[in-house]
């Protein structure tokens, strides 16, 4: 069986709703719908699963907590905590799109743009990358669950995709992907986490 890597992106918050950045801002989850918790529980991925590996902050820990129902540990990991977005944390989007016009791409946020403050996409790749070539070699069978930004970095590591063309996608929330693992593709991100990188 080949290794698999499944993401989950944590339940939303009122800052989701609202449209505020959060960044590295712990904030709780607005509310949990059972039903979609049970449906992921029985994945086929993530039933087998004695651990799930989640970020600390509030919103991707406790969705991972609800995911495990008592029944699977849950393991924090602080590489898998969103980027951290400096001044523009607890800020509307679109006042911040309006005072920094040079950080967005059609509407979006441009992944190569560091706001003030914030974390460099050089570091946030790095930690992303280390944590998949390190946890992907201790498990056959990973389960995540982390942030927006996170899981656009993974996925595009785990694709190939680049980092921009993810970047403008919309990832759901509470909807397990799961990616195969190879050791040729773990061998691509640990001798080069950028290769995805398209600036």
């Amino acid at each position: 069986m080949p290794k698999t890597m499944t993401i989950i992106r944590h339940a939303p918050t009122e800052y989701n709703i609202k449209g505020i950045f959060m960044g590295t801002k712990d904030i709780p989850v607005t509310d949990f719908d059972e039903s979609i918790f049970a449906k992921i529980r029985v994945n086929e991925y993530i039933c087998p699963s004695p651990v799930l590996y989640a970020s600390p902050l509030l919103r991707a820990y406790d969705t991972a907590r609800m995911i495990a129902s008592g029944e699977k540990m849950v393991v924090a990991d602080n590489r898998l905590i969103e980027r951290c977005l400096g001044s523009w944390q607890g800020m509307p989007k679109e006042s911040v799109q309006a005072q920094y016009p040079n950080g967005f791409i059609n509407g979006k946020m441009d992944f190569y743009f560091t706001p003030p403050g914030g974390e460099d996409y050089e570091k946030f790749v790095l930690r992303v990358a280390s944590f998949i070539t390190e946890r992907c070699s201790e498990n056959d069978n990973l389960v995540i669950v982390t942030h927006n930004g996170v899981f656009r970095v993974m996925k595009s590591l785990l694709t190939g995709q680049k980092l921009s063309d993810v970047f403008s996608e919309f990832e759901p929330y509470l909807t397990p992907q799961t990616f195969v693992i190879t050791s040729e593709l773990l061998d691509t991100i640990s001798q080069n986490p950028f290769y995805t990188v398209d600036i």
